[in-house]
């Protein structure tokens, strides 16, 4: 527990230049957590703008042999949303920075902030591999219709609640690029047609709210 020096206010030792990185840190968490929950109350999560910056880069990154997209791929971005891994990190840079301050200052005096940040960066990588591993297995793959509702266009999936028709509430399941799987609601492509439930469908278009699909042949069925 962080505990004040002797003589000194505990908001006056979060700001001293020792800790100001992880005070910093623990403020952006605080922030983060806060943003996401108005956000929800609001209609629309945060977490979903987070992915959308990050997707395009780590898209580029990803297909390449570039460092960032590496990186990226080592800390299980795309197999846990962007957002855990920001707020893992924040949470083991800030702690792991504080109990490393606390236990310097018990001994000789606090280090440079420079220092322990260093070192407290140097836990936080792999403890934030660790928590994203950790919640990838607890958190359900199976997601509702998501984030980035355009990548589902050319993608194929099985329709399982049906029949697709024109004024109808039917859903899809298909996967996203990440092996996490989605439950959109569709309707015909052409508004003519109805489509049995379990008929394998493609993706033609997206909508606000919704997709609409076509009659597909199995062998265009996207590698799961």
């Amino acid at each position: 527990m962080l505990e004040p020096a002797e003589g000194v206010g505990m908001f006056e030792q979060l700001t001293t230049p020792g800790y100001v990185p992880f005070t910093i840190a623990l403020g952006l968490l605080i922030g983060i957590v806060a943003i996401e929950g108005l956000s929800t109350i609001a209609g629309k999560s945060a977490s979903h703008m987070i992915e959308g910056m990050f997707e395009s880069g780590h898209d580029v990154d990803a297909d390449g042999d570039h460092g960032l997209g590496n990186a990226f791929d080592w800390l299980n971005a795309g197999r846990v949303p962007m957002l855990v891994l920001l707020v893992a990190a924040l949470v083991c840079f800030s702690a792991t920075g504080f109990v490393l301050q606390e236990l310097a200052r018990s001994v000789i005096a606090p280090l440079p902030g420079w220092m322990a940040a260093v070192a407290a960066l140097g836990v936080t990588i792999p403890g934030t591999r660790l928590v994203s591993r950790v919640v990838a297995r607890i958190v359900p793959r199976d997601e509702t219709y998501g984030a980035d509702e355009t990548e589902f266009v050319g993608r194929t999936g099985v329709v399982t609640v049906g029949p697709v028709r024109k004024g109808f509430v039917a859903r899809m399941k298909l996967q996203d690029r990440y092996g996490n799987w989605h439950f959109p609601k569709v309707e015909p492509f052409n508004d003519e047609d109805e489509i049995p439930e379990g008929t394998f469908v493609l993706v033609v278009e997206q909508l606000e709210g919704h997709l609409r699909v076509a009659k597909a042949d199995a062998s265009l069925a996207d590698p799961q």
